[in-house]
Order: structure tokens, then sequence, then C-alpha cells
């Protein structure tokens, strides 16, 4: 049993976060604490076998602090970091319902985030979204150009690239802003 107590959030409230790890999961929960009281704003489940970590960070840009799960499913074949992110709501003390990234880097101060997706390294695309509010935008996907073995260019496109018409941009070389993000080396082996 672990906990944190204090203004974990928001700076105006009070919050408990209590983790629970029993033969049969992780159990998150998230209370507020008002007028002498404890309520309760989240409950999350994780299988024990799959449960990475959690921890509490802006990862929309909103100044305000959001509960992450990260946890790695069971089976595959590629790297599949799972982050559950549940963005806190100050205005009416609550959380969002969890919203799922693979593999992702958050940029709090940018609102966006840049990842990679599932694949195998030379097939898996890299990723950029940007939160609009609470809704996630796709900017683009970027993927190996597999018809170029001598200039190893890649494409650019705002869709995936394995839906039907989709427009593709020709990159000489890969844009610097996905060199720094988690697990990099994955997209480039």
């Amino acid at each position: 049993l672990k906990f944190a107590y204090g203004n974990l959030f928001s700076n105006g409230v009070k919050h408990l976060l209590v983790r629970r790890m029993v033969p049969s999961g992780v159990y998150i929960d998230v209370f507020s604490y008002r007028n002498k009281h404890f309520i309760s704003l989240l409950s999350h489940k994780e299988s024990v076998m799959n449960y990475v970590n959690d921890t509490v960070a802006d990862v929309n840009g909103d100044k305000a602090f959001d509960l992450l799960v990260q946890w790695y499913p069971g089976a595959g074949c590629c790297l599949r970091n799972i982050y559950e992110v549940y963005i806190y709501l100050p205005e009416s003390n609550s959380f969002t319902s969890a919203y799922q990234f693979i593999n992702p880097t958050f940029y709090p101060s940018e609102k966006i985030i840049r990842g990679i997706g599932y694949g195998q390294p030379g097939e898996a695309a890299l990723y950029k979204y940007k939160w609009n509010g609470l809704h996630i935008d796709t900017v683009e996907y970027i993927y190996h150009n597999t018809e170029d073995t001598i200039h190893h260019s890649y494409y650019r496109t705002i869709r995936r690239i394995e839906e039907d018409n989709v427009k593709r941009k020709v990159l000489k070389s890969l844009p610097a802003e996905y060199r720094g993000i988690t697990d990099f080396d994955w997209f480039v082996e």
C-alpha cells in the first residue's frame, strides 16, 4: 500500500492518491478532500503482470497535473509502452476518462505528443499529435520510405499509411524534433 496526500493535481484542492498491489491487480484511486470528507474521483485497475508505473505530471500544457498509468501488454512482438492518461479538470475537480497512447513522449509546453507506433523497427511510424482543448488532433505520421534503399528517405502523411488514398510527402531527412523522443532507437534500427 502506497499513498500520497496534498496538492497533487491542483494548488487549490487537496487530493489523496492510493495505490494497492494485490494478487488480483494494481488498484489506483484518487480522492478529493473537502469539508472533512474524502470523495472518490477516479479508480483505475491494472493487471499486476502488466503494470509498470504511475506518475503525476502535466501532459497537455494546462498547468494542472494529470495522472499517468504506464503498463506493458503481455503479448506482442514489438515495443509497446502503453500510457493511460487521465486529464485533471481543475474547474470541476474531476478527471476525464482515460486517453491511451503507445510509446509516447509528452511535450506539455508545446501541447504536443510525439511517439512511435506499433510495429517492427523500420515499419513502425513516428506520430505527432496536438492537444486542442480536450481533443487530440493528428498532426502527422512519419514512415520509412522502404522503396528508397539508397538515400533512406521518409514519408510524411496526415493519415495512417494503411488507409486508402493517403497522400505522401517525401522527406530527405528525419525532422529533428523526433530525435529526442523516448525509445527513438526503435525507429532507426
